[in-house]
């Protein structure tokens, strides 16, 4: 595979992965209501548009620019030593999710044990985090390193 063409292939599962995500994110949310019949099927089918329109506005470029400098720091690792483990990506992706609740955590430290972000948003953040890790995975982290490798040279035919 070409450079330019590695180089496509790797912002635009980014992008695909940011925004899946995102998606799960949202749905995380949304979920609880809609299953347990706390809204009617038509609320509860607005509510999913509505939630899918704030993922677009909102949340996606959100996820983006929390993510793109540590995982492009960890895609560029990944592809100059061609990993292409899946348990990197996730953990990669899980790790970067959980990079908002940081500063709550350090402010947790001084009100001895109260925590600041509820347990959901942690679970959310970490399913959040897979999702997107197991996508950008499935589309262009199993082929990592590909680019700058070559295989065994081709034996060329004896002149005649």
């Amino acid at each position: 595979m070409e450079p330019l063409t590695r180089i496509a292939v790797v912002i635009g599962s980014f992008v695909v992965s940011c925004l899946t995500a995102a998606v799960v994110f949202v749905l995380c949310f949304q979920a609880p209501t809609v299953l347990a019949g706390l809204q009617s099927p038509d609320v509860a089918t607005l509510d999913l548009l509505r939630g899918f329109t704030w993922v677009t506005i909102t949340v996606w470029p959100v996820v983006m620019a929390i993510a793109i400098l540590p995982v492009g720091l960890a895609i560029a690792y990944a592809e100059s030593i061609a990993r292409r483990s899946i348990w990197y990506f996730l953990s990669v992706w899980v790790v970067i999710a959980l990079v908002p609740t940081v500063p709550t955590v350090v402010a947790d430290t001084a009100r001895r044990g109260q925590y600041l972000v509820a347990a959901l948003t942690i679970a959310v953040l970490v399913v959040a985090g897979m999702a997107g890790g197991l996508v950008y995975w499935a589309l262009a982290g199993r082929s990592s390193g590909n680019w700058h490798r070559r295989g065994p040279p081709r034996e060329e035919p004896p002149p005649a």
